[in-house]
């Protein structure tokens, strides 16, 4: 034992006597027969071994003799702790090979006993590698978390691989009571103590999750928590959260879910009789079933002690609240600046509804009385149920008229639930409203819907296939692409244009920079008021083309609809003969009255002198829906007086100032070519003349 213990320091220098005892206590010795393999390349490197006696030569490709390893020598360590497969065979070249052997299993069970010995293990290799040994061992005491039991593999090994070490001594403090979260922290080695001002340090025992709910809810610490000896602690910092949030939001509802430890520092909270239900709740009590249950889907759940704020007055009203278990305490300043008590909410009650409701800041201060549980809604998930199950705008819409299940055959103004009731203000100012008529435009607003998303706030996440057209009204939107890159988009632009034409899943996160207003319209409504106002699908045409720089793509004039010719998928399509007419505007693109493209010619009948029927590019209508029905002759419409002295934009009455830039320049330079050859010409007779005349 000494002898391994002795060749194992020679290669782990980072590791503690202890760390080394621990480490051989765990080997087994063999041994092979001259010429057998210990290992071979490219296979899954299970174990590592020490050489105890003999020669071991490790081969190349060509099985040629690289390096021979001596008793001493340790073989496939690195492999073996990052998951890479073996790097060469190793063979025995000498009659026999004993070495001592550890496996993956055993190596788990030691990190178990000694999660100290993965650290400086990593540390001897100099690994930085994220997949490990290590992050296993990791992942594997996660799960054991109540907060993160129900969160996929996936997930996990995401977070165990952000995990950092952090090795405090007697006395280091891991956070103190008032600063923000930089990040949560797992307690895996040691002992620490949560001190408050006004109650006595409570010891935390091994294993404990730290942080999490401050980090998830961006609230400060409210205790401070000292290493009683020396500690191990994990981290994952608060960048890495939310980069891991991004992809799995999962993660966030994870750490808001915790129960409320059993403290002996506070006031013990009973717990509400029988099973609690949403049901039970006032407020929501008049949601039917499958509504609640899909509501349930998006709560939170928020962990607050006593004496902690959840808003102030001013703050933004992004989400109301259900009192599992507690007491919340209404206050609002008087004149004198004292706080004064309004009401109480106890267990079932609701609080902070109405300023979500009415879109205005918190009047009031919510603090808790004693540790308190809450269910959390969040606006922004209520606002996208608010799209599915209209019976939701009833909770969200001051005194809401009752939802009907009656089908209406003109369906009506969309109710304003979370969104901004304020003017929709100039609509001239967005390019895709550019060259409409006063009519065309009142047509358009009755589809728009307003809407406010606070700061951090998202409209969309990457992988997302954009539902309705935004169009940013007031503030800014930040992009994040995949690659890191961020980009901002200002007032006046549509955001998410190329995925909602295009049903591509989008490419980058939107979030809400500041404070922003947007208008926006369901897909659906997209379609039909692009079939109704030819000029509103030209427009949306010319920005999905500025967003792709895509080739232009002639376009085809809107005829009366018939039905496209059919033929067999085995059939020859017949033959295209161009249209001799060119229509009127820039081509930047298929129509969204066309099919899309990228379909089989069995399913995307090809251009005819017999126009076919337009084509939905946003996919069949919802169950439900009416069909469309073929447009017949161009309605009469008012012009606007902007457009009154206008030409039509059709190149045969166009002459040169409707011309391309490469058709005038063509035609200047032809011209000048034929005054020179004139000019050359007739310089010609003249010098032939004068002799004869003269």
């Amino acid at each position: 034992m000494d002898t391994l213990v002795e060749y194992l320091q020679s290669e782990f220098a980072d590791l503690t006597p202890e760390e080394l005892h621990l480490l051989a206590s765990g080997m087994q010795e063999r041994t092979v027969e001259q010429y057998q393999s210990l290992c071979r390349r490219g296979e899954d490197s299970e174990s590592f071994a020490v050489i105890k006696s003999g020669r071991v030569g490790l081969l190349d490709s060509d099985g040629r003799t690289m390096v021979t390893l001596t008793a001493g020598n340790v073989l496939g360590a690195r492999d073996f702790f990052t998951h890479s497969p073996a790097q060469m065979t190793a063979r025995a070249e000498s009659p026999p090979v004993t070495f001592w052997e550890l496996t993956a299993e055993t190596f788990a069970d030691l990190l178990e006993v000694q999660p100290r010995l993965g650290v400086h293990f990593a540390h001897s290799l100099g690994s930085t590698d994220s997949s490990t040994r290590l992050t296993e061992h990791l992942r594997r005491r996660l799960h054991r978390l109540p907060a993160f039991s129900g969160l996929g593999t996936n997930v996990l090994t995401m977070v165990a691989a952000a995990l950092s070490p952090m090795e405090l001594q007697l006395g280091d403090t891991l956070y103190r009571s008032g600063e923000q979260p930089s990040g949560l922290f797992l307690a895996v080695e040691g002992s620490l103590s949560r001190m408050t001002d006004s109650q006595p340090p409570m010891l935390i025992e091994d294993g404990a999750l730290l942080g999490g709910e401050n980090l998830a809810s961006d609230i400060p610490y409210n205790h401070t928590v000292v290493a009683e000896e020396p500690t191990l602690c994990w981290e994952l910092s608060r960048n890495d959260f939310h980069r891991i949030n991004q992809v799995h939001p999962v993660l966030q509802r994870a750490l808001n879910r915790p129960a409320i430890p059993a403290r002996p520092d506070t006031v013990a909270t009973p717990a509400p009789a029988g099973d609690f239900s949403l049901a039970s709740v006032r407020e929501l009590a008049g949601l039917p079933e499958h509504v609640l249950k899909a509501v349930s889907q998006v709560v939170t759940t928020r962990a607050v002690s006593a004496g902690q704020v959840v808003y102030r007055p001013g703050e933004p009203s992004a989400e109301f609240y259900v009192v599992h278990s507690g007491e919340i305490e209404l206050s609002s300043p008087s004149d004198i600046g004292v706080n004064q008590e309004l009401s109480r909410a106890a267990v079932q009650d609701v609080f902070g509804l109405n300023s979500l409701q009415a879109q205005t800041p918190r009047t009031k201060q919510a603090t808790a009385t004693v540790d308190t549980e809450l269910l959390v809604l969040p606006r922004i998930y209520l606002l996208r149920l608010a799209e599915q199950f209209p019976e939701v705008n009833a909770l969200l819409t001051p005194d809401a008229a009752p939802q009907t299940s009656e089908p209406e055959e003109e369906p009506p103004t969309p109710p304003t639930g979370l969104r901004a009731e304020s003017d929709l203000g100039d609509l001239h100012g967005f390019s895709v409203f550019w060259g409409l008529t006063g009519q065309e435009l009142a047509r358009i607003q009755t589809e728009l819907q307003p809407v406010i998303f606070y700061p951090q706030e998202q409209l969309f996440t990457r992988g997302d296939t954009v539902t309705a057209l935004y169009l940013l009204q007031d503030g800014k939107v930040l992009l994040e692409a995949e690659d890191g890159q961020i980009r901002y988009l200002e007032p006046t632009s549509a955001i998410g244009l190329g995925s909602l034409l295009s049903q591509a899943p989008v490419t980058e996160h939107a979030f809400a920079s500041t404070e922003i207003r947007v208008v926006l319209i369901p897909r659906e409504r997209v379609w039909q008021l692009a079939t109704e106002i030819p000029r509103f699908d030209e427009n949306l045409r010319n920005l999905a083309q500025q967003e792709t720089n895509a080739p232009p793509v002639p376009v085809v004039q809107q005829q009366p609809a018939t039905p496209p010719p059919t033929w067999s998928a085995a059939a020859e399509p017949p033959t295209v003969q161009p249209s001799p007419t060119i229509p009127s505007g820039p081509a930047t693109g298929p129509s969204l009255a066309e099919p899309p493209s990228g379909l089989p010619p069995a399913h995307s009948p090809q251009i005819t002198s017999q126009p076919a029927e337009p084509v939905n590019p946003f996919g069949p209508p919802q169950a439900g829906t009416p069909p469309l029905s073929a447009p017949g002759p161009a309605p009469v419409v008012e012009q606007d007086p902007f457009l009154a002295g206008s030409k039509s934009s059709t190149r045969d009455d166009q002459g040169f100032g409707g011309m391309s830039i490469a058709g005038k320049i063509r035609a200047i330079l032809t011209a000048v070519l034929v005054v020179y050859l004139v000019g050359w010409v007739a310089f010609s007779l003249i010098q032939d003349l004068v002799p004869v005349l003269f």
